[in-house]
């Protein structure tokens, strides 16, 4: 399952960043799928983007059968703010987030987690300092108020908070000068996934200033694997996680 990133809009998955992947993992003949959810905008705030994402799960397991799908191998991939929804699909309790009821018995287990340039906490707002989302008041539609005025919430949406030793294999990939999400974001999930002895990996890219978020898969890494190579490595994540 492919989780697309900022907008909430299905189409965002032909972006140029995630092409590559996408090609090639249709190619091997791994099942694509992609999310529309609701934008934090009016009543409407980060807590309801998670539960459609798990609706979407629950959805696809639902229609295993219809569809030839295999429901214990189900992977979550986006980018951003698809970053942080795919975290949180994955990783967030079942119980937390309840959306449609005709669905919320349906339990979901992910294979594997791919994502991109990920916000992992609202809490620690210290890792923010310096980039687009300094300003506390940026998290005002997110979280549905300040996140001083609103520490359940936003704890509650942080996917650093999920983390455990029986979580999915999770592969990260961040810029190191990435300006709008700090690498210290990925960074931080990673020294805290390795403290609880759980299968995180974290790749750090070295795009161009001012080209660092969501262009960043489509430089060199620093590694020195092509954008090409790299989406082969994403897909060999996947399939290795997966079997």
């Amino acid at each position: 399952m492919v989780g697309d990133g900022v907008g909430g809009t299905p189409l965002n998955i032909l972006k140029r960043a995630f092409q590559g992947t996408l090609s090639e993992l249709l190619d091997a003949g791994v099942v694509c799928a992609t999310i529309e959810y609701r934008l934090s905008r009016g009543e409407n705030t980060a807590a309801q983007s998670v539960e459609d994402c798990r609706d979407a799960a629950r959805f696809l397991i639902k229609n295993t059968a219809k569809w030839n799908l295999n429901s214990e191998r189900l992977g979550v991939w986006g980018g951003s703010a698809g970053g942080h929804l795919s975290l949180m699909t994955a990783l967030a309790d079942d119980k937390a987030f309840i959306g449609e009821h005709s669905l919320r018995e349906i339990v979901t287990r992910f294979r594997c987690v791919i994502s991109y340039y990920p916000l992992i906490s609202f809490e620690r707002m210290d890792l923010l300092k310096g980039t687009n989302f300094e300003s506390p008041e940026k998290f005002i539609p997110v979280l549905g108020g300040l996140a001083k005025e609103k520490p359940e919430v936003a704890g509650m949406l942080s996917p650093v908070n999920y983390i455990k030793s029986s979580m999915p294999p999770i592969l990260l990939i961040h810029g190191k000068k990435d300006t709008v999400l700090p690498l210290s974001q990925s960074e931080l999930f990673l020294d805290l996934s390795n403290k609880a002895k759980a299968r995180t990996q974290l790749f750090q890219t070295r795009a161009h200033d001012g080209l660092c978020h969501w262009l960043v898969i489509s430089f060199e890494f620093s590694t020195g694997v092509s954008p090409w190579g790299f989406s082969f490595q994403i897909g060999f994540f996947c399939f290795q996680t997966g079997k």
